[in-house]
């Protein structure tokens, strides 16, 4: 990428560039960890922390565009913590009408826990992956490793224009 870091979508001249897109593709978790010894709590995880980390690093001259199925009962709170970063384009989330993914993580002791994650979300189609495969970048993160069937993904690596 041309310019200066910090300084994402400007060329070396100063002015602006076209803006990039970057497509993520994952499934969203809903996190219940309970300490050894302290109260449970709840927190959205999977491809929220590398969103609001991509968001963070990639402020200027970039779009940011997440496909993933996401269970009703987080969908909202989703589409609203995503909303906090204007560049993140939620519109290729599809909501679906069942619970989503959750990770129970128990602490048996200090130092061994135990992980339970419940049944993953469906794999997402061609008609909802091909709008990203004209993007700069695109990041497959495998959360459960159910979010795309094979042909999808190889399908997906034969069309994909970016990175």
């Amino acid at each position: 990428m041309a310019g200066v870091v910090g300084q994402a979508g400007y060329g070396m001249s100063g002015r602006a560039t076209q803006e990039k897109t970057l497509g993520v593709i994952g499934t969203f978790v809903c996190d219940l960890i309970e300490p050894f010894a302290a109260p449970a709590t709840r927190s959205l995880g999977g491809i929220y922390y590398t969103l609001t980390y991509l968001a963070t690093v990639f402020e200027r001259g970039w779009r940011i565009r997440p496909v993933a199925m996401v269970g009703r009962d987080i969908f909202d709170q989703v589409c609203a913590r995503l909303a906090r970063y204007p560049h993140i384009d939620v519109s290729l989330l599809r909501r679906q009408e069942r619970p989503n993914t959750q990770v129970r993580l128990t602490y048996l002791t200090e130092n061994v826990r135990q992980e339970v994650t419940t049944e993953p979300m469906a794999p997402l189609q061609w008609e909802q992956v091909q709008a990203v495969a004209g993007c700069d970048v695109i990041l497959v993160n495998f959360i459960t490793g159910a979010e795309l069937t094979l042909e999808c993904f190889a399908r997906l690596s034969q069309v994909a224009t970016g990175l």
